[in-house]
């Protein structure tokens, strides 16, 4: 009995939790004061801010790459490989741009340490899922 596990399930169930984390950590930083994607959502002082509900967003999409990267560990199969790659880079593209709108939306502000994760994840999410279309990334056993 030979065991393989999958590099993309592994890389993608990382990058996941990762990004999933990232939404706590500080996304905005500038004036004294930092504000993590979560405040961002739950904070009085957003109210009407028109990206508010990225942050939820990213974090209900972060949740959905922790499941894809699980059952693709587990060998579930709920769709054909080529269509579970093609939601992963959608997903990744999603934590990628999301909080650059953010980013660029505030004056004066500069990333923190939450945001340069979700961009970095949002690649990764973008970049493993090319590699293994393209049979680049290898089997791990």
């Amino acid at each position: 009995m030979e065991f393989k596990m999958s590099l993309f399930g592994l890389l993608v169930l990382i990058a996941g939790v990762l990004a999933l984390l990232a939404v706590f950590l500080a996304w905005v930083t500038g004036f004294g004061m930092s504000f993590s994607g979560w405040e961002i959502f739950s904070d009085r002082i957003f109210e009407g801010y028109k990206y508010r509900l990225f942050p939820l967003i990213v974090l209900i999409v972060a949740i959905l790459v922790i499941l894809v990267g699980l059952l693709d560990l587990l060998g579930v199969k709920l769709f054909d490989e080529m269509i579970t790659r093609i939601l992963v880079i959608i997903f990744g593209v999603i934590i990628l741009l999301l909080p650059l709108l953010i980013i660029i939306d505030a004056d004066g502000g500069s990333m923190g340490i939450g945001m340069i994760l979700e961009i970095l994840m949002g690649l990764v999410l973008i970049i493993v899922p090319l590699l293994a279309m393209f049979k680049i990334l290898p089997e791990l056993k």
